[in-house]
């Protein structure tokens, strides 16, 4: 967004969901919040329900699943406002701000919960760090599996004295504390609750060939999650160890 704008090319971000047929709401001109996607549409009513989640009632909301009315009951409630499974909050200018999905917020053991999407983002916004997934679900702490930019690979190494060419420098403890002080720096304007303090590296991409990423390029967290299984329980053991 930042770019567009320096650019002075008009870019309105919008939101909005296929059972909304499917605009919600947009950044207008004239009230343009980058962070955010927009404000309702003129005729739509948002609201934020339990766990925070964003509320939609309007005259674009479908009427219900074809002859699935389990799943139409699941998803509009008795006073027609549709569930979108979004986390959101809305700030005073009116403005959406979509944090995550309900079913993908984490719940660390004491009961504090962490939408990862935020967390993730920033994460891979700095260039070192291609894919990120943040894991922690009943934990007491967060952790994270990083996939290496292989360019950066090389200078990263040679920095921390690492052999770039050998595996064995991806397990190394000195080049996952200096990751765990980089996601310090780079989360600071994070709750203290989000602070990772355990990291796995690979070089290996996430991709579609080989299934961890969807046709649309979003990562099938539990694909990840299954594949990675054993290094998370590792990275929760030499904790507790």
């Amino acid at each position: 967004a930042k770019m567009f704008i320096g650019l002075d090319l008009t870019l309105l971000q919008g939101y909005g969901l296929t059972e909304t047929s499917p605009v919600i709401s947009v950044n207008e001109p004239s009230s343009n919040d980058p962070s955010s996607v927009g404000r309702p549409i003129r005729g739509v009513e948002v609201r934020i329900g339990k766990d925070d989640e964003l509320q939609v009632k309007g005259p674009g909301n479908m009427l219900g699943y074809w002859n699935n009315h389990k799943a139409t009951a699941q998803t509009i409630d008795a006073d027609g406002w549709l569930h979108t499974g979004d986390k959101a909050h809305i700030s005073e200018s009116g403005h959406i701000h979509i944090v995550g999905r309900i079913k993908d917020i984490l719940v660390l053991n004491n009961g504090e919960k962490v939408p990862p999407a935020d967390i993730e983002a920033t994460i891979i916004s700095n260039g070192l760090i291609e894919q990120a997934l943040i894991v922690g679900e009943g934990q007491p702490y967060l952790a994270a599996l990083l996939v290496i930019n292989g360019e950066k690979w090389p200078q990263i190494a040679q920095q921390l004295g690492l052999d770039p060419l050998s595996n064995d420098s991806l397990n190394s403890k000195v080049l996952q504390q200096h990751f765990v002080r980089l996601l310090r720096q780079w989360l600071f304007e994070f709750p203290a609750y989000a602070r990772i303090r355990r990291v796995h590296l690979t070089l290996q991409p996430w991709t579609i060939e080989n299934g961890l990423l969807t046709p649309t390029l979003k990562v099938k967290r539990a694909m990840v999650l299954e594949q990675f299984k054993n290094e998370i329980e590792t990275m929760y053991k030499a904790a507790s160890s």
